[in-house]
């Protein structure tokens, strides 16, 4: 991750695939995606991304799995 032109862009990386460039966009377009980290939380051998999410009156997380083919959402609103 990074600032400026391209912080919006994340690769992923799989033995013996081209990079894939991942889209981070939130269900409602409006939230921004931080990445907090990476892991095999589920010992299946493949790596989980948790990223924290922040938005205008709503923050939580997201966790990114089977390669980045699913995800499941977490947040709370503030009002």
């Amino acid at each position: 991750m990074c600032e400026g032109p391209f912080q919006d862009q994340l690769l992923y990386f799989e033995l013996d695939k081209p990079a894939a460039q991942l889209d981070l966009t939130s269900e409602n377009g409006q939230l921004s995606l931080e990445l907090v980290d990476v892991g095999d939380y589920d010992g299946d051998s493949k790596s989980e991304a948790i990223f924290f999410v922040s938005g205008y009156d709503e923050d939580g997380y997201a966790l990114f799995y089977d390669c980045f083919k699913k995800s499941v959402w977490y947040t709370w609103h503030y009002h």
